[in-house]
């Protein structure tokens, strides 16, 4: 961790914030949760003016049609393993029903399944044990190897905001093991724990969902985009957990970025945090906070330019190598919710926070240098390409680049030399792998 003067020493047992009340963020878990989640949706659905009953009706063709070609499916998590028949069915049944009330209690049916298979079953016991070992394995790692998660923004601040008003974590998507370190961010600092999404295609067995579940993870499953039913479930979730006070991080841009760049962010996913704030009378705030994330090497780089080899845990972790955090300046949806278009301001706002605040290494420069001379260039010429992509960054409110120029050739060519991305040949440096290369690159927007 680093030495920053707006943090506290992680590992000395004596921080100066004070420890909040997880119990207090804990209202509903479990069974109940998802019930009341399902009959919240189910309301919802019957008071819609534009009568979203027909709408679920209609669209009960093409999502029976999605689901059966899951079926087929080799690689199966546990809801296409034990649960797909019984989903099938019933949106059948909806398909074929001309009985509003039939087809109501059909709906009924299919929210208390969706409502059970989304919601978390966070427990506070079971996180302050894991707590326990995930800050003792990153005193291990911090002893033991170069890695170091690097964290900073002013965390007294979002301890202050966290008392009286809820958060929305809103971190740039880079990686699976994102969550990973945010939450370890968070633990280290006294910070209450935020409930996250996880794709279903990583609960793979029973036992990953009991622990992803008992540390706050609620499951999306991506390929029910075009269901409106269940994106109606995931929505009131959502707005139930910001409404009563439950801090939550969600990815904006919804996936990892593939190319290395910022990627375009769903409305729809901001949209909650609006809702939210309407929903509950303006009776307090509720916060965004956006993330930073900068990884020295990204452990999928290999696997967005095109290696099919898949990566499990151990590889994840096997060639760790530092990770920078930065928590940017709070948003008050208080302060946007009249503006014409409040989700776009969102979005702008969050944007302009990720753009000023990243961390730029010195390898991310060095390939920009590659890609803009057509992968290859002079020694001679470096300095000048250099000077003039950091003159162009001066204008961020956080300065990520603290080295001279002499620093981040020397830096960007040993880690560039050491993931065998480039060749010297002469006064000449050459990419060898443009595709990574440009991916690196396009850390600079």
């Amino acid at each position: 961790m680093n030495n920053n003067n707006e943090l506290n020493e992680i590992f000395d047992g004596n921080t100066s914030l004070k420890q909040l009340q997880i119990d207090e963020f804990i209202k509903f878990k479990g069974k109940e949760f998802a019930r009341i989640v399902s009959e919240k949706t189910y309301q919802k659905i019957l008071s819609e003016q534009k009568n979203l009953i027909q709408i679920i009706k209609k669209s009960s063709s093409k999502v029976t049609k999605m689901l059966e070609k899951r079926q087929g499916k080799q690689d199966k998590n546990i809801k296409d393993k034990y649960k797909l028949k019984q989903y099938i069915q019933l949106t059948k049944q909806i398909h074929d029903n001309t009985d509003e009330t039939v087809i109501k209690d059909l709906i009924k049916e299919l929210c208390d399944l969706y409502a059970y298979e989304i919601s978390d079953n966070f427990s506070t016991k079971f996180y302050k044990v894991i707590k326990i070992f995930l800050l003792l394995w990153l005193k291990y790692i911090k002893k033991t190897s170069k890695f170091t998660l690097h964290i900073s923004g002013k965390l007294n601040n979002i301890y202050e905001i966290a008392k009286h008003n809820t958060i929305i974590y809103t971190p740039m998507h880079k990686s699976h093991m994102d969550s990973l370190w945010i939450g370890s961010a968070l633990a280290s600092y006294n910070l209450p724990p935020v409930r996250y999404a996880a794709g279903i295609h990583i609960i793979t067995s029973f036992i990953r969902k009991f622990f992803l579940k008992k540390m706050g993870a609620y499951i999306v499953d991506r390929e029910e985009k075009n269901n409106p039913l269940y994106l109606e479930v995931l929505k009131q979730y959502s707005i139930f957990l910001i409404e009563n006070g439950i801090d939550t991080l969600i990815f904006p841009e919804g996936l990892r970025s593939r190319t290395g760049s910022i990627g375009s962010l769903k409305n729809g996913l901001l949209k909650t945090a609006i809702d939210a704030y309407l929903s509950n009378d303006k009776k307090y705030d509720i916060v965004v906070i956006p993330i930073t994330l900068t990884y020295e090497e990204v452990p999928e780089d290999c696997v967005f330019c095109g290696d099919k080899k898949r990566l499990n845990f151990r590889g994840y972790i096997k060639n760790i190598k530092d990770v920078y955090i930065r928590f940017c300046n709070p948003i008050m949806i208080s302060e946007i919710v009249n503006n014409s278009n409040p989700v776009v301001l969102l979005g702008n706002k969050i944007l302009s926070e990720w753009k000023k605040n990243v961390k730029i290494l010195p390898h991310h420069i060095l390939c920009k240098i590659l890609v803009n001379n057509n992968y290859e260039i002079q020694k001679n010429d470096m300095e000048n390409a250099i000077e003039k992509i950091v003159n162009s960054l001066n204008t961020r409110l956080y300065k990520g680049i603290s080295e001279d120029i002499d620093s981040i050739i020397n830096h960007g060519m040993t880690v560039l030399k050491n993931k065998n991305l480039i060749s010297e040949n002469g006064d000449k440096i050459k990419a060898l792998n443009t595709k990574i290369v440009k991916y690196y690159a396009n850390m600079i927007s």
